[in-house]
């Protein structure tokens, strides 16, 4: 578990026990553990199946698997111009449902 703030210039992987209780800033992010705090990714953001996040998002891409937990706010970054980011407001999203099967 880590509690700070992390901010780098590179990708940061987060296992499935993996904590993090502060603010990520980070050009992109392969996450199966837990967030709690603000996240600024430039690049992708790849939420596993194992993924909890709780805070609000900023990001380029989000990527998104069955089963993550995502109770932000996310607000997604047009990479031509930042400035007219898209805000999408995610509200106590339980989890994303696993696809039929037919």
């Amino acid at each position: 578990m880590i509690e700070g703030n992390i901010k780098t210039p590179v990708k940061i992987v987060l296992g499935k026990t993996g904590v993090i209780i502060g603010s990520l800033i980070c050009e992109d992010a392969d996450i199966e553990g837990t967030i709690e705090g603000n996240i600024e990714v430039s690049g992708t953001m790849i939420l596993r199946s194992t993924a909890v996040i709780d805070g609000e998002v900023t990001v380029g891409k989000l990527a998104v698997e069955p089963g993550a937990i995502m109770n932000a706010s996310c607000v997604m970054i047009n990479s031509n111009n930042p400035a007219e980011a898209k805000k999408t407001t995610i509200k106590k999203l339980k989890e994303f449902p696993e696809p039929e099967v037919n």
